[in-house]
């Protein structure tokens, strides 16, 4: 390799020296760090984020060929997304299907196994906490979703969810309002 003139140069992880690399690196940090403080998620839980992170930067168009592209007309198209580079060779498609199958991450949700017998009448789906996307090994495909039922606190495979969006269980809630602390110090005599 050398008499053809490439050489080759052996990184450590924190050195800043491929800045395409550590720019990602960035932006998946910074997004699984926000999908973990909105749901008030346990440190315990970052491998749920992590792939629901890679699948939102591979849906998403890079910020630098959107300033390229400049005011969107009508006629305008697009910059390309990463899946539609690696997956589509390079061709537009619709990704509105993709995005609709996109939910926030520990949210509440309701999620469906399908019953082998069609004809079943039993409960439509079980309470639980959405944990995002099951993927394939190249993180594009789409297998089902993850949760956590709150029946027997098992994470589960379910092949529909319904989320509830701004709901999030594992967030810290007040058991009392904060009239019902007021009206209480105000009544007392604390003399």
């Amino acid at each position: 390799m050398a008499a053809q003139g490439t050489e080759i140069v052996e990184n450590l992880a924190d050195v800043h020296s491929n800045t395409s690399i550590e720019r990602r690196h960035r932006d998946v940090i910074q997004i699984n760090n926000a999908q973990m403080q909105t749901g008030a998620a346990d440190p315990l839980l970052w491998e749920f984020s992590m792939t629901n992170v890679n699948a939102v930067i591979n849906l998403c168009m890079l910020i630098k060929q959107m300033r390229a592209l400049g005011q969107q007309r009508n006629a305008a198209n697009r910059p390309l997304t990463p899946f539609e580079h690696m997956c589509c060779g390079g061709k537009r498609i619709d990704m509105r299907v993709l995005w609709s199958n996109m939910h926030p991450m520990f949210v509440k949700c309701v999620g469906k196994i399908e019953a082998v017998n069609i004809k079943q009448h039993g409960v439509r789906g079980m309470l639980g906490i959405y944990l995002g996307a099951i993927s394939a090994q190249n993180n594009v495909t789409q297998f089902g979703h993850l949760m956590l039922r709150h029946s027997d606190k098992k994470v589960i495979k379910v092949r529909t969810v319904t989320v509830q969006p701004g709901v999030y269980p594992l967030r810290v809630t007040l058991t009392h309002s904060i009239k019902q602390y007021a009206s209480f110090f105000l009544s007392e005599k604390l003399y």
